[in-house]
Protein backbone atom coordinates (compact mmCIF):
# COMPACT_ATOMS: atom_id res chain seq x y z
CA UNK A 1 0.00 0.00 0.00
CA UNK A 2 1.20 3.08 -1.06
CA UNK A 3 0.86 6.10 1.27
CA UNK A 4 0.98 10.06 0.62
CA UNK A 5 1.57 11.69 3.78
CA UNK A 6 0.49 15.40 3.21
CA UNK A 7 1.35 18.32 5.75
CA UNK A 8 0.35 21.72 5.44
CA UNK A 9 1.89 24.51 6.90
CA UNK A 10 2.18 28.83 8.01
CA UNK A 11 4.89 30.22 9.66
CA UNK A 12 5.98 26.77 11.13
CA UNK A 13 9.37 27.52 11.21
CA UNK A 14 10.02 26.66 14.67
CA UNK A 15 8.66 23.39 14.27
CA UNK A 16 8.67 22.10 11.02
CA UNK A 17 11.86 20.44 11.04
CA UNK A 18 11.19 18.32 13.29
CA UNK A 19 7.96 16.99 12.24
CA UNK A 20 9.65 16.02 8.74
CA UNK A 21 12.04 13.89 10.52
CA UNK A 22 9.54 12.12 12.02
CA UNK A 23 8.09 11.11 8.96
CA UNK A 24 11.67 10.54 6.78
CA UNK A 25 12.24 8.60 10.03
CA UNK A 26 9.27 6.11 9.37
CA UNK A 27 9.56 1.91 9.42
CA UNK A 28 7.13 2.09 6.55
CA UNK A 29 8.78 2.37 3.11
CA UNK A 30 6.40 2.54 0.49
CA UNK A 31 5.50 6.79 1.12
CA UNK A 32 5.59 9.62 -0.09
CA UNK A 33 5.68 13.24 1.87
CA UNK A 34 3.77 16.35 0.29
CA UNK A 35 4.59 19.79 2.31
CA UNK A 36 2.26 22.41 1.03
CA UNK A 37 3.67 26.10 2.35
CA UNK A 38 0.28 28.39 2.58
CA UNK A 39 2.86 31.46 1.76
CA UNK A 40 4.76 31.44 5.03
CA UNK A 41 6.54 34.64 5.55
CA UNK A 42 9.23 33.55 8.05
CA UNK A 43 11.87 31.33 7.73
CA UNK A 44 9.43 28.11 6.17
CA UNK A 45 10.31 28.20 3.29
CA UNK A 46 14.05 28.76 3.28
CA UNK A 47 13.68 25.11 5.87
CA UNK A 48 11.31 23.26 3.16
CA UNK A 49 14.08 24.61 0.27
CA UNK A 50 16.84 23.13 1.78
CA UNK A 51 15.32 19.41 1.87
CA UNK A 52 16.88 16.82 -0.41
CA UNK A 53 15.29 13.49 -0.19
CA UNK A 54 13.51 12.55 -3.03
CA UNK A 55 10.86 11.03 -1.16
CA UNK A 56 9.72 14.74 -0.20
CA UNK A 57 7.72 17.01 -2.68
CA UNK A 58 7.38 20.63 -1.86
CA UNK A 59 4.63 23.15 -2.94
CA UNK A 60 4.68 26.71 -2.23
CA UNK A 61 1.63 28.57 -2.42
CA UNK A 62 2.16 32.17 -4.52
CA UNK A 63 -1.09 33.45 -1.95
CA UNK A 64 -2.27 32.22 1.77
CA UNK A 65 -5.06 29.79 1.20
CA UNK A 66 -6.23 28.37 4.58
CA UNK A 67 -5.10 24.76 6.01
CA UNK A 68 -8.06 23.20 4.34
CA UNK A 69 -7.47 24.60 0.67
CA UNK A 70 -3.53 23.74 1.35
CA UNK A 71 -4.27 20.18 2.16
CA UNK A 72 -6.92 19.78 -0.81
CA UNK A 73 -3.87 21.32 -3.31
CA UNK A 74 -1.26 18.88 -1.40
CA UNK A 75 -3.77 15.49 -1.65
CA UNK A 76 -4.51 16.54 -5.87
CA UNK A 77 -0.72 15.64 -6.34
CA UNK A 78 -0.77 12.66 -4.48
CA UNK A 79 0.23 9.38 -5.54
CA UNK A 80 -1.46 7.21 -2.77
CA UNK A 81 -4.90 5.88 -2.42
CA UNK A 82 -4.34 6.22 1.53
CA UNK A 83 -3.59 9.86 2.70
CA UNK A 84 -1.74 10.16 6.70
CA UNK A 85 -2.23 13.62 7.58
CA UNK A 86 0.43 15.21 9.55
CA UNK A 87 0.73 19.04 11.13
CA UNK A 88 3.08 20.84 10.76
CA UNK A 89 4.05 21.34 14.61
CA UNK A 90 3.84 17.15 15.72
CA UNK A 91 5.40 14.29 15.54
CA UNK A 92 4.78 11.20 14.67
CA UNK A 93 6.31 7.92 16.45
CA UNK A 94 8.69 5.48 13.79
CA UNK A 95 5.97 3.14 13.62
CA UNK A 96 3.24 5.24 13.21
CA UNK A 97 2.46 4.88 8.99
CA UNK A 98 3.39 0.38 9.64
CA UNK A 99 1.20 0.38 12.55
CA UNK A 100 -1.80 1.70 10.32
CA UNK A 101 -1.25 0.46 7.34
CA UNK A 102 -1.30 -3.17 9.32
CA UNK A 103 -4.52 -2.51 10.30
CA UNK A 104 -6.23 -1.21 7.17
CA UNK A 105 -4.79 -4.38 5.82
CA UNK A 106 -6.92 -6.45 8.06
CA UNK A 107 -9.75 -4.20 8.39
CA UNK A 108 -10.39 -3.20 4.55
CA UNK A 109 -13.68 -2.05 5.10
CA UNK A 110 -12.66 1.31 7.03
CA UNK A 111 -12.77 4.79 5.16
CA UNK A 112 -10.44 6.37 7.74
CA UNK A 113 -8.21 5.50 10.92
CA UNK A 114 -6.55 7.32 12.97
CA UNK A 115 -5.08 6.42 16.71
CA UNK A 116 -4.25 7.70 20.03
CA UNK A 117 -1.93 10.17 21.33
CA UNK A 118 0.71 11.86 23.66
CA UNK A 119 0.36 15.62 24.26
CA UNK A 120 3.41 17.70 24.14
CA UNK A 121 4.29 19.85 26.51
CA UNK A 122 1.89 16.22 28.66
CA UNK A 123 -1.93 17.21 29.01
CA UNK A 124 -3.14 14.16 30.50
CA UNK A 125 -6.75 15.84 30.80
CA UNK A 126 -6.92 16.02 27.05
CA UNK A 127 -5.51 12.62 26.83
CA UNK A 128 -7.64 11.07 28.65
CA UNK A 129 -10.24 12.67 26.79
CA UNK A 130 -9.30 11.11 23.52
CA UNK A 131 -7.66 8.38 24.25
CA UNK A 132 -10.74 5.66 25.02
CA UNK A 133 -12.50 6.30 21.18
CA UNK A 134 -11.48 2.97 19.30
CA UNK A 135 -14.64 1.41 17.17
CA UNK A 136 -16.62 2.99 14.22
CA UNK A 137 -19.76 3.12 16.81
CA UNK A 138 -17.77 5.59 19.63
CA UNK A 139 -16.83 7.74 17.29
CA UNK A 140 -20.10 8.29 15.63
CA UNK A 141 -21.66 9.02 18.56
CA UNK A 142 -18.86 10.91 20.13
CA UNK A 143 -19.44 13.49 16.87
CA UNK A 144 -22.75 14.32 18.04
CA UNK A 145 -21.04 15.97 20.54
CA UNK A 146 -17.60 17.30 19.77
CA UNK A 147 -14.97 16.22 17.60
CA UNK A 148 -12.97 12.71 18.35
CA UNK A 149 -10.21 12.43 16.15
CA UNK A 150 -6.83 13.90 16.55
CA UNK A 151 -6.82 15.31 12.72
CA UNK A 152 -2.75 14.95 12.18
CA UNK A 153 -3.23 11.13 13.62
CA UNK A 154 -5.87 9.96 10.64
CA UNK A 155 -5.24 8.48 7.36
CA UNK A 156 -7.76 8.40 5.37
CA UNK A 157 -9.11 6.69 1.38
CA UNK A 158 -8.57 9.16 -1.07
CA UNK A 159 -11.44 7.94 -3.12
CA UNK A 160 -13.36 8.22 -0.18
CA UNK A 161 -12.40 11.98 0.76
CA UNK A 162 -12.80 13.00 -3.18
CA UNK A 163 -16.44 10.90 -3.30
CA UNK A 164 -17.26 13.11 0.57
CA UNK A 165 -16.10 16.43 -1.18
CA UNK A 166 -13.04 16.71 0.50
CA UNK A 167 -11.73 19.55 3.14
CA UNK A 168 -14.35 22.30 3.19
CA UNK A 169 -12.26 25.17 2.21
CA UNK A 170 -14.84 28.01 3.57
CA UNK A 171 -13.84 26.81 7.18
CA UNK A 172 -10.54 27.68 9.09
CA UNK A 173 -10.70 25.87 12.17
CA UNK A 174 -12.46 23.36 12.64
CA UNK A 175 -12.24 21.62 8.77
CA UNK A 176 -10.69 18.34 9.79
CA UNK A 177 -14.25 17.82 12.59
CA UNK A 178 -16.28 18.60 9.48
CA UNK A 179 -14.69 15.81 6.81
CA UNK A 180 -14.93 13.00 9.61
CA UNK A 181 -18.80 13.92 9.90
CA UNK A 182 -19.10 13.56 6.46
CA UNK A 183 -16.46 10.40 5.93
CA UNK A 184 -18.38 8.28 8.52
CA UNK A 185 -21.66 8.79 6.55
CA UNK A 186 -19.25 6.75 3.60
CA UNK A 187 -17.92 3.90 6.05
CA UNK A 188 -16.71 3.20 9.63
CA UNK A 189 -13.51 5.32 11.08
CA UNK A 190 -11.54 3.37 13.74
CA UNK A 191 -8.65 4.20 16.26
CA UNK A 192 -5.35 2.61 16.79
CA UNK A 193 -5.69 1.59 20.49
CA UNK A 194 -1.53 2.87 20.67
CA UNK A 195 -0.17 6.03 21.10
CA UNK A 196 1.19 6.53 17.30
CA UNK A 197 1.11 10.63 17.20
CA UNK A 198 2.78 13.29 19.60
CA UNK A 199 0.21 16.35 19.36
CA UNK A 200 1.47 19.41 20.25
CA UNK A 201 -0.94 21.96 22.47
CA UNK A 202 -0.13 25.16 23.50
CA UNK A 203 -1.96 28.19 23.91
CA UNK A 204 -0.89 29.87 20.54
CA UNK A 205 -2.49 27.14 18.23
CA UNK A 206 -5.24 28.46 16.02
CA UNK A 207 -8.30 27.34 17.60
CA UNK A 208 -7.09 28.69 21.30
CA UNK A 209 -6.57 31.89 19.95
CA UNK A 210 -10.10 32.18 17.91
CA UNK A 211 -12.51 29.92 20.27
CA UNK A 212 -15.45 31.98 18.68
CA UNK A 213 -14.65 31.14 15.04
CA UNK A 214 -14.01 27.73 16.47
CA UNK A 215 -17.22 27.39 17.83
CA UNK A 216 -18.76 28.81 14.92
CA UNK A 217 -17.58 26.36 12.45
CA UNK A 218 -18.37 23.41 15.06
CA UNK A 219 -22.04 24.45 15.32
CA UNK A 220 -22.06 24.41 11.50
CA UNK A 221 -20.78 20.96 11.02
CA UNK A 222 -22.43 19.53 13.94
CA UNK A 223 -26.26 20.70 12.73
CA UNK A 224 -25.57 19.21 9.28
CA UNK A 225 -24.58 15.95 10.91
CA UNK A 226 -27.69 15.42 12.56
CA UNK A 227 -29.67 16.50 9.38
CA UNK A 228 -27.69 14.10 7.56
CA UNK A 229 -27.75 11.55 9.50
CA UNK A 230 -30.33 10.74 12.08
CA UNK A 231 -32.71 12.99 9.89
CA UNK A 232 -31.41 12.21 6.14
CA UNK A 233 -35.03 10.79 4.99
CA UNK A 234 -36.87 13.46 6.43
CA UNK A 235 -38.17 15.81 3.54
CA UNK A 236 -38.73 19.00 5.98
CA UNK A 237 -36.10 20.28 8.15
CA UNK A 238 -36.28 18.57 11.65
CA UNK A 239 -37.62 21.24 14.29
CA UNK A 240 -35.37 21.96 17.42
CA UNK A 241 -35.44 23.62 20.41
CA UNK A 242 -31.75 25.15 21.66
CA UNK A 243 -30.64 25.54 25.39
CA UNK A 244 -27.62 28.01 26.26
CA UNK A 245 -26.05 31.24 26.44
CA UNK A 246 -27.71 33.81 25.01
CA UNK A 247 -24.84 34.40 22.64
CA UNK A 248 -24.39 30.72 22.03
CA UNK A 249 -28.17 30.02 21.13
CA UNK A 250 -27.89 32.94 18.92
CA UNK A 251 -24.79 31.72 16.96
CA UNK A 252 -25.86 28.06 16.90
CA UNK A 253 -29.59 29.50 15.06
CA UNK A 254 -26.92 31.65 12.72
CA UNK A 255 -25.33 28.67 11.87
CA UNK A 256 -27.57 25.46 11.31
CA UNK A 257 -30.08 27.68 9.66
CA UNK A 258 -29.31 25.92 6.74
CA UNK A 259 -30.31 22.17 8.10
CA UNK A 260 -32.06 22.77 11.24
CA UNK A 261 -34.89 24.95 12.50
CA UNK A 262 -35.03 26.16 15.67
CA UNK A 263 -38.33 26.78 17.51
CA UNK A 264 -37.56 28.38 20.56
CA UNK A 265 -34.34 29.59 22.42
CA UNK A 266 -33.86 28.87 26.06
CA UNK A 267 -31.56 30.86 27.77
CA UNK A 268 -31.12 28.10 30.90
CA UNK A 269 -32.60 24.61 31.29
CA UNK A 270 -35.08 25.73 33.97
CA UNK A 271 -37.77 22.89 35.56
CA UNK A 272 -40.25 25.19 34.32
CA UNK A 273 -39.48 24.63 30.61
CA UNK A 274 -39.65 20.54 30.75
CA UNK A 275 -44.06 20.23 30.73
CA UNK A 276 -43.36 22.50 27.53
CA UNK A 277 -40.95 20.73 25.83
CA UNK A 278 -42.66 17.22 26.11
CA UNK A 279 -46.15 17.81 25.39
CA UNK A 280 -44.34 19.56 22.01
CA UNK A 281 -42.54 16.23 21.12
CA UNK A 282 -45.82 14.25 21.83
CA UNK A 283 -47.74 16.37 19.38
CA UNK A 284 -45.04 15.92 17.25
CA UNK A 285 -44.73 19.62 17.29
CA UNK A 286 -40.61 19.15 17.88
CA UNK A 287 -37.99 16.61 16.84
CA UNK A 288 -35.93 17.21 19.93
CA UNK A 289 -33.80 19.32 21.79
CA UNK A 290 -29.92 20.58 21.43
CA UNK A 291 -28.17 21.49 24.94
CA UNK A 292 -25.41 23.67 24.68
CA UNK A 293 -22.40 24.11 27.45
CA UNK A 294 -23.09 24.02 31.60
CA UNK A 295 -26.66 24.79 31.97
CA UNK A 296 -27.91 24.23 35.42
CA UNK A 297 -30.73 21.72 35.85
CA UNK A 298 -29.03 19.77 32.78
CA UNK A 299 -29.03 16.14 33.83
CA UNK A 300 -32.71 16.17 35.17
CA UNK A 301 -33.61 17.66 32.07
CA UNK A 302 -32.51 15.23 30.11
CA UNK A 303 -33.88 12.60 32.48
CA UNK A 304 -37.34 13.70 32.15
CA UNK A 305 -37.06 14.07 28.08
CA UNK A 306 -36.27 10.34 28.28
CA UNK A 307 -38.71 9.35 30.06
CA UNK A 308 -41.42 10.76 27.29
CA UNK A 309 -39.45 8.91 24.52
CA UNK A 310 -36.31 11.37 23.23
CA UNK A 311 -33.23 9.12 22.75
CA UNK A 312 -29.82 10.62 23.51
CA UNK A 313 -28.06 11.29 20.43
CA UNK A 314 -31.25 11.34 18.07
CA UNK A 315 -33.77 13.83 19.85
CA UNK A 316 -31.04 14.75 22.92
CA UNK A 317 -27.89 16.69 22.17
CA UNK A 318 -24.88 17.66 23.80
CA UNK A 319 -22.83 19.87 21.94
CA UNK A 320 -19.42 21.19 22.54
CA UNK A 321 -20.09 25.07 22.82
CA UNK A 322 -16.56 26.13 24.82
CA UNK A 323 -16.80 29.18 27.56
CA UNK A 324 -19.83 30.28 25.29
Amino acid sequence: MFVSVVMAVYNGEKFIQEAIDSILLQTYEHYELIIVNDASTDNTPKILDNITDERVQIIHLPSNQGAAEALNIGIDHAKGGWIAIHDADDISVPNRLERQVSHLLEHPELVALGSWIKCIPGDNQFEAGRNWFRTTSQIASVLYHGCPLTHGSVMFSKSAYITAGKYDASLRIAYDYDLWTRLITLGPIENVPEVLYHYRRYSESLSNKNEYETVKELFYSFSNYVRNTIYKDRQLSPKFVVIGSKEGCELFVEQSKSSIEITLMIYRAERSYIRRLKSWFKSRRLDGVILLGNAPYKRELITSLQNCGMEYNRNIFEFYSGDM
